[in-house]
């Protein structure tokens, strides 16, 4: 009988430690997602800068021309 009251228990035990080997890795993944969205949106508005810096250069130099 006492086999039959263990086998649930470290079966529960078992379930627990996957259950948390998972959240951990889950926690992992989502440090990294938000690392690397950090990262894209940086580099994405500096991009986005960037380009309007050269367009606001280049009409600049088109009215110069004219004048």
């Amino acid at each position: 009988m006492e086999d039959s009251t263990m086998r649930p228990v470290s079966q529960e035990n078992l379930l627990s430690e996957e259950v948390q080997r998972k959240q951990s890795e889950y926690q992992k993944c989502l440090e990294s997602y938000k690392q690397m969205r950090a990262k894209f949106e940086e580099n994405y508005l500096k991009c986005e800068y960037e380009l309007a810096s050269h367009a606001i250069i280049d009409y600049y130099i088109m009215l110069i021309g004219f004048l």
